[in-house]
């Protein structure tokens, strides 16, 4: 996933990378993020799967 996200910032030309993954997981216990979904029209989820 690490390297998929890294790509994408390449290819839009930002001088971003992607934290390594232990680096996220400790940051995400401390973040309490929640989303609104909209209720118009059907839903379309997409999922990423790496393994």
């Amino acid at each position: 996933m690490q390297g998929f996200i890294n790509s994408v910032f390449k290819l839009a030309q930002l001088p971003l990378s992607c934290p390594h993954y232990p680096c996220i997981r400790k940051r995400t216990k401390a973040i309490n993020v929640t989303f609104k979904a909209k209720n118009k029209g059907s839903v379309s989820y997409l999922a990423i799967d790496f393994m």
